[in-house]
C-alpha cells in the first residue's frame, strides 16, 4: 500500500491512489528502493519521475502468508483468512480464519477493517472466528492476523462485498403448457 505524499501535485497523487488500490511492485535492495509499474505505451516516459520524492517509509508491504505462499521463517504462523464472499446488507457474516502454527509461544489474533466503509460491525475480533456486520454498501476487506511476538506477523484479507442495491425476493417459475 502507498502513502500518498502531501507535496505532490494531483496528477501524481492520482497517480499513487491508483497503485495504493490496484498495488506496484516496489524492490528494496538495500542501498535504495524500486518501484514497477507495468509499461503502458498510454503513459508517458516521465510520468513516475516525481515518485523519486516518495520515502521507502510510505510504502506498506503485504504478503500473503497462505500455506503454501512464503517465504516465511521455520516456525513462523501462517493464516488463511478464509474466502471472498458478497454478502446483503445488513447481514451479519462468520469470519473463519485458519492459523496454522506449531510453536509453543502465545499467538495474538485480530480481525480488523482495512479498507472500506467503515459501515461494519466486528465482534471476536481477538479469536479466529468472528462475526461482521455490513451497515452499508461497499467492498469490504478484513485482515486478519496472527502475531507470535517473534516472527514476521501473518497476515492474510478477505474481501466482502455488500452490493448497493437490495437482495431480490427469490423467483417462483411456473411452466405453463401451451395448447
Amino acid at each position: 500500500m502507498i502513502m500518498v505524499a502531501s507535496k505532490m501535485d494531483a496528477v501524481n497523487k492520482d497517480k499513487l491512489t491508483a497503485l495504493k488500490k490496484y498495488g506496484a511492485l516496489v524492490a528494496d535492495n538495500g542501498g535504495f528502493c524500486s518501484l514497477s509499474v507495468a509499461p503502458d505505451q498510454r503513459w508517458p516516459s516521465s510520468a513516475f519521475s516525481h515518485f523519486s520524492s516518495v520515502s521507502v517509509t510510505n510504502f506498506e508491504v503485504i504478503q500473503s502468508t497462505d500455506v503454501n505462499e512464503g517465504p516465511r521463517s521455520p516456525g513462523a504462523p501462517r493464516v488463511d483468512a478464509g474466502p471472498d464472499q458478497i454478502v446483503a446488507l445488513e447481514t451479519s457474516v462468520s469470519l473463519q480464519a485458519q492459523v496454522f502454527y506449531t510453536n509453543a509461544l502465545p499467538l495474538t489474533l485480530e480481525w480488523r477493517l482495512y479498507s472500506g466503509p467503515p459501515m461494519v460491525t466486528l465482534t471476536g475480533t481477538n479469536q479466529a472466528v468472528a462475526t461482521a456486520t455490513f451497515h452499508a454498501p461497499g467492498d469490504y476487506t478484513l485482515m486478519f492476523s496472527a502475531d507470535d511476538g517473534v516472527h514476521a506477523v501473518a497476515y492474510d484479507a478477505a474481501v466482502i462485498t455488500v452490493p448497493g442495491n437490495a437482495p431480490l425476493p427469490p423467483v417462483n417459475l411456473r411452466i405453463l403448457s401451451v395448447p
